[in-house]
């Protein structure tokens, strides 16, 4: 099984083993140490490497016994079920074995076959059980399995791993079984690095934090899955103690890839137990290595990351190809930085030590460096690693089920694909103040779904290769025009703060509801005056009263309404007594005073114990303090209102909540994030409800709904959250249970199950806690002490002692606390309109705004996804679309290669907005669908031109490279046309090895910044309806054309080239028979077809006799029928009537001939 340790026990039983230098138990054992001849195993192993490495290890035995060493070599052969079975290289084992001259230890995931176990001692290494694994859970905690809390946590760990290693937690559907035991090792050792896991606790974010690191890989909706079979083991295990899931706490794919790909040592390492995190693993939902775009549009990766790739060209299929990219690999190790795998074919499994992290450490200089074993075919060398250096490998998601199991848990796996992007940059465009899950549920996915009507409209098959994630790259590409950044800039707005010009270097709010501590970027946050408070001298059972001064003294800005010459006499007396406070210890004679005009309000009696929160919510009762803005609002599941006439209106209950401080009584088994929910949520049924409709109330009942107390969207929610939690029950006994306290809170909490009628996903409130109040002892004799946060730390203060506090001691006293204050810190909602800034702003509801940017967004994107379209699909469904989508279609029905020049040396795309990037119009992918160019090798002298240069693609990588570089300072446009027509007959895989080469193609254009580079693929209809050559061109500074022909200047040449028996290849050389039919499409069935049609088919065969001969004229009568039977046939009508025109000049009588048969073959057709 992989990740049992099977490697890391053969390493430490060579490494002890050294006779005479072992410590005293293994010196009766022999020498191997230093005699170890390693072989990795991959699917290219061949036998000769094997016997190469025995034949070494043989040589060393004979000179080991000249010198008569207790020394002997062993040959360890690692992942031996790596290579196919049906290369049979392993067979070379059995000479060796029977042999028996030296010793050999083979390692594999799976029991080998009969005949080598029948030669070998057999040791199985089956999974780990239940204690094993609780065993290995604990250690990798760092807990204790004495400790109840720290066992339940275990146990709970353990169980949820062991129901996903079972595939049950999928219910029934196909997923991928791509984690194991490293998975789970390497998930609990991410809680104990970062000191998540305190008393055998831990918290709801903290495990789903770690699971995002290393149990990715995974859709959203098989992740969210695997998420909840975890929370819910935990939450049993431990008696609720973890909070329930919460789908505000998942963080975005590219946030978890950045966290992990900043998660490196310190640049001068020291500790020689650093234990390395594992490599990165992108699953790259595209076909054509979007994923490597996605992230350097991001930001995650530098413009010139190094991209190592296995080129699929015909001339780098060699040995010394392969053997160049592994040195690449191993001198990229040695420095630090990132290093980007692609199209890595099987050239990593050389590198199974490397992945496995299992380094040899060595410590010089007060400095520890990493060194692995890097298997180069039968050789084993030992090569340095940087601790820094980052490896991220890409493999497409369709490859992911046929990748090796002990491949894929040696990384930290990742999805991403454009939608990632989407998501990205929409929330940038949104400053960062719109929820992930609003803008993808409420922005994204109607813009997709518009984007699916349209596709259904026009046909999948008329999209040449459109799937899902071309929707998501034509969003990208249309978030780039400056009409959508406005749009969603516009969408976000009043939640960033205005500035009158570029020069100013303040901000202001743009209103005066806004907090001013609120918003990171924000310059007022960081003059708040430090809180401070000297305490409070007893003036005799005053306790309560001075815990509560000490909130007053923390929060007066938030509390107290704002000081004016008017206000009542109390309420100044109030502010005296606080600043007082913050200055020295407040006498006893000053809190004496306050307590006497307390006892004249009928507020409280002086010398009488009273309760703390009481005396909170009557001081702020006295000063006329507005109370907290949090009205009931109902949640109604949207099948309750099915009936109503508007579902997307908001529904109001007509009472609001109308309290400062909110309430919630203990339970013995409740914890915090269910008493809070207590307190933000009831059930409600029946009941009935006033919704608001044109300007009228109606009165609806709703069977059933849920309750949730929020502020409406026209007010900030509140500053200061006080909340009290009930300790007496109803006989007055006192619970003096310990709950875990956040620090952070998050609200507002909703039910996942609930769908809400109102946007509440734009709601995004962060609170800090920043003071709270403990009560020691009984009701009849107790004490209350105060805590509060100041910049250097958390302070106690208990009447007129003050003192210092530890983190996690105030951690400690919270969970005790009988009222806790915390305090807004960050903010993301529905912003009122009437504080805009901006005139035209005033008034529109945000459901307004959104709509505009789903419309514009929706537009912008369906432009790009017609450009996969040809021209006479979209006019024949003009009535069906808008107008702004087919404007230019009826002036340019065709776009060819002369109008294409034009776009690239007007230098701005008709696509690409003024606030595009950079050059975005300047590389060009040209798709065509000519069949009969695509039909026949490339006659790159036909296409040759004075305004540009064409050449065919490259044969190696290298020599791609020079000609790229050598056209830097050129100004004449580049064309280089890819057709490797040969492999299209042989099916679809050879098609994407055909993409793969385009790939690599426009890697090296973006990496070397080649602009006026033309891209043509000339490949047969069908073939591009399967091919992803270009499935991510919207990402990136390529920009697409669909060539529906090529311009009349180049068709004579071009149909001579096809219409002609033999053609010249590059070097001029003419093709026999043979490569012409294994160069074009395979034979098609025929299909009945009317009589116009079979006359004109004989007549064009009969006068075809004469000139072409055998398969030749086979391969062009078969490709005469695939024509015919193309649903887009009817494009080339025009098309061959230009070029039967134009041959009737330029070529000899009989091709001309021949062309005009085709032509009125084709006219029958459509006649019939």
């Amino acid at each position: 099984m992989p990740g049992t340790g099977k490697t890391l026990a053969v390493n430490i039983a060579t490494d002890v083993l050294r006779g005479s230098g072992a410590v005293p138990f293994f010196r009766a054992f022999c020498d191997v140490a230093n005699s170890v001849f390693r072989y990795q195993c991959s699917k290219d192993s061949t036998s000769t490497q094997i016997h190469e490495v025995f034949e070494s290890a043989v040589r060393a035995k004979q000179r080991i016994d000249i010198e008569e060493s207790e020394r002997r070599p062993v040959v360890f052969i690692d992942e031996a079920g790596l290579p196919e079975e049906k290369v049979e290289s392993l067979k070379a084992i059995h000479y060796w074995i029977d042999q028996g001259s030296v010793a050999c230890c083979i390692l594999a995931n799976k029991p080998l076959d009969a005949a080598k176990r029948n030669r070998c001692l057999q040791v199985f290494r089956d999974e780990a059980d239940g204690e094993d694994l609780r065993l290995l859970a604990s250690e990798c905690l760092g807990v204790s399995r004495d400790d109840p809390a720290s066992r339940c946590l275990v146990n709970g760990f353990c169980k949820a791993f062991q129901e996903i290693s079972a595939g049950r937690w999928t219910n029934g559907q196909d997923a991928f079984g791509i984690f194991h035991l490293r998975d789970f090792h390497h998930c609990l050792r991410y809680l104990r690095r970062f000191g998540l896991v305190q008393n055998g606790s831990v918290s709801g974010q903290s495990v789903l934090r770690a699971l995002e690191r290393n149990f990715g890989g995974l859709t959203k909706e098989e992740f969210t899955a695997l998420c909840k079979v975890f929370f819910r083991h935990l939450r049993e295990e431990t008696g609720g103690r973890i909070a329930e899931l919460e789908v505000n706490w998942f963080r975005t794919t590219l946030a978890v890839l950045q966290e992990a790909l900043l998660d490196l040592p310190e640049r001068d390492l020291r500790d020689a137990n650093y234990e390395p995190c594992r490599y990165k693993l992108i699953i790259d939902e595209t076909e054509d290595g979007g994923a490597v775009r996605v992230l350097q549009s991001a930001g995650l990766f530098p413009a010139q990351v190094p991209v190592l790739e296995v080129s699929t060209l015909p001339g780098d299929q060699s040995d010394l190809h392969r053997s160049q990219v592994v040195s690449d690999i191993r001198r990229a190790a040695e420095r630090p930085g990132m290093c980007v795998m692609v199209d890595f074919d099987e050239i990593l499994d050389g590198f199974y030590d490397l992945l496995n992290l299992r380094f040899q450490r060595i410590q010089a200089n007060g400095r520890v460096s990493f060194a692995a074993t890097v298997a180069a075919g039968s050789y084993s060398v030992l090569a340095p690693v940087d601790p820094r250096f980052q490896l991220v490998v890409c493999i497409r998601a369709k490859d992911l089920a046929l990748t090796p199991l002990p491949f894929l848990n040696r990384f930290e796996k990742f999805y991403l694909g454009p939608g990632d992007l989407a998501i990205h940059t929409a929330d940038i465009l949104c400053h960062r103040q719109i929820h992930q899950h609003f803008l993808r549920d409420y922005l994204l996915q109607p813009v997709r779904q518009r984007l699916q009507a349209l596709v259904q409209l026009l046909g999948p098959a008329s999209l040449i290769g459109f799937d899902t994630a071309t929707m998501d790259s034509a969003i990208n590409e249309a978030m780039q025009t400056s009409r959508c950044q406005t749009a969603l800039q516009l969408l976000s707005a009043g939640w960033e703060e205005r500035t009158e010009g570029a020069a100013e270097e303040t901000e202001k709010p743009i209103s005066e509801e806004w907090p001013l501590d609120i918003g990171q970027a924000r310059p007022e946050r960081a003059e708040i005056a430090d809180p401070v408070c000297f305490g409070h001298e007893n003036a005799g059972n005053t306790c309560f009263l001075q815990a509560s001064l000490v909130l007053f003294c923390v929060h007066e800005r938030h509390l107290l309404p704002p000081e004016h010459e008017a206000e009542p006499v109390f309420l100044t007396d109030l502010r005296h007594l606080l600043r007082k406070s913050r200055r020295q210890c407040v006498p006893r004679e000053d809190v004496w005073s306050l307590a006497q005009k307390l006892e004249r309000s009928g507020i409280m009696q002086p010398g009488q114990q009273d309760d703390a929160v009481e005396m909170f919510e009557a001081l702020l009762d006295e000063c006329k303090c507005s109370k907290l803005a949090l009205p009931t609002m109902t949640c109604a599941r949207k099948s309750d209102c099915v009936g109503l006439s508007d579902p997307s209106s908001k529904v109001y209950v007509s009472t609001a909540l109308n309290e400062w401080v909110l309430r919630t009584a203990m339970g013995t088994d409740k914890s915090f994030a269910t008493l809070l929910q207590d307190i933000v949520m009831e059930t409600v049924t029946p009941c009935k409800v006033e919704m608001g409709e044109e300007g009228k109330m109606t009165e609806v009942e709703l069977p059933t709904a849920v309750r949730a107390r929020r502020r409406l969207p026209g007010s900030l929610p509140p500053a200061i959250l006080p909340i009290c939690f009930g300790r007496w029950d109803e006989s007055r006994q006192k619970n003096d249970g310990s709950l875990n306290v956040p620090m952070d809170l998050t609200l507002p909490l909703l039910p996942p199950s609930q769908e809400t009628l109102a946007l509440h996903h734009m709601e995004h409130w962060s609170y800090e806690l920043v003071s709270f109040i403990v009560h020691i002892g009984s009701l009849e004799n107790g004490h209350y002490v105060a805590y509060f946060k100041a910049r250097g730390g958390w302070e106690v203060v208990d009447n007129e002692h003050c003192s210092r506090l530890m983190p996690e001691d105030a951690k400690y006293q919270a969970g005790k606390a009988y009222l806790l204050v915390y305090r807004l810190v960050d903010y993301k909602g529905t912003f009122p309109a009437e504080t805009l800034s901006e005139p035209e702003l005033r008034g529109k509801r945000v459901e307004d705004r959104l709509q505009e940017a789903v419309a514009l967004l929706a537009e912008e994107a369906a432009k790009r996804l017609l450009q996969l379209a040809p021209s006479e699909t979209v006019l024949s469904h003009r009535k069906s679309l808008p107008e702004s989508l087919t404007t230019g279609y009826a002036e340019r029905p065709h776009t060819g290669l002369a109008s294409v020049l034009a776009e690239l040396q007007s230098g701005q795309s008709a696509l690409s907005g003024p606030s595009g990037p950079s050059g975005l119009s300047r590389r060009f992918l040209l798709l065509t669908r000519d069949v009969l160019l695509a039909s026949g090798d490339c006659p790159t002298a036909h296409l040759r031109r004075r305004d540009m240069e064409v050449r065919l693609l490259p044969r190696t990588r290298q020599e791609t490279i020079e000609l790229l570089r050598s056209w830097q300072s050129e100004s004449k446009p580049l064309m280089i046309v890819c057709r490797l027509s040969s492999s299209m007959s042989k099916g679809t895989e050879n098609v994407q090895c055909t993409s793969r080469a385009v790939h690599q193609l426009r890697r090296l254009a973006d990496e070397l910044d080649i602009n006026g580079l033309i891209v043509t693929l000339l490949l047969p209809p069908k073939a591009l309806h399967e091919s992803r050559c270009y499935e991510a061109a919207f990402l990136g500074s390529w920009q697409i054309f669909h060539l529906d022909s090529l311009d009349d200047a180049e068709s004579p040449a071009l149909v001579a080239s096809i219409l002609s028996p033999s053609m010249p290849d590059v070097k001029g050389s003419v093709s026999g028979e043979g490569e012409l039919q294994k160069d074009l499409w395979a034979s098609v069935a025929r299909l009945p077809v009317s009589e116009p049609m079979r006359i004109s088919a004989e007549a064009w065969v009969h006068e075809a006799k004469g000139f072409y001969s055998g398969e030749a004229l086979q391969t062009r009568v078969d490709l005469l029928w695939q024509l015919l039977t193309e649903p887009s046939a009817i494009f080339l009508l025009e098309e061959l009537q230009r070029i039967r025109a134009a041959a009737l000049q330029d070529v000899s009588l009989h091709q001309a001939r021949c062309g005009s048969l085709l032509y009125d073959l084709v006219a029958a057709a459509f006649v019939s």
